[in-house]
């Protein structure tokens, strides 16, 4: 699963030797969110590759999404397709992956604040198989509560969430 969350087009390589755009970025930013990869970048022999290792999305939820509570005055957000490649887990970036994505979500809370919107909080949801334990592990490290499971098909999912709000 994490594999395919890391395919090429999450970082295209351009003939130039610069950085694309990503194609799933793109989409994201189209649809009011954010979305960013980790990059390991080995620089052996003077001769420095980048490679993707991580990835992590955020979309604010519609308001005629079914899960979300319209009575509410909290906006929420989902994270999405946060993955990181086996061989570089334990290092933290997982962690600094899910941190932007809820950094993103308090910098447009603030935004909306000084606008004068009804907000005063931020829930982020976010739905992981099972058998993803380290991600499970880092959902519930990171001050998310399991709410739910389903299942997609054969595949059990937890349901996480965490509410935030600006400190004053």
């Amino acid at each position: 699963m994490v594999k395919s969350a890391l395919k090429n087009d999450l970082l295209v390589e351009s003939p130039f030797d610069v950085i694309a755009p990503s194609v799933i970025r793109d989409r994201f930013q189209i649809q009011g969110g954010e979305f960013w990869v980790a990059v390991h970048t080995n620089n052996a022999d003077n001769d420095s590759q980048s490679t993707v290792v991580g990835c992590v999305g955020i979309l604010r939820r519609r308001a005629n999404t079914p899960e979300r509570d319209t009575s509410s005055t909290v906006t929420e957000y989902e994270i999405q397709r946060l993955a990181v490649d086996d061989s570089h887990r334990g290092k933290g970036i997982g962690k600094c992956l899910l941190r932007a994505a809820e950094d993103y979500a308090l910098q447009c809370l603030a935004r909306e604040e000084d606008g004068n919107a009804v907000s005063s909080q931020i829930k982020l949801c976010t739905t992981t198989p099972e058998c993803l334990v380290a991600a499970n592990a880092l959902y519930e490290a990171s001050g998310y509560a399991r709410v739910g499971e389903y299942m997609a098909g054969v595949l059990p999912l937890h349901v996480y969430t965490k509410t935030m709000g600006l400190k004053m």
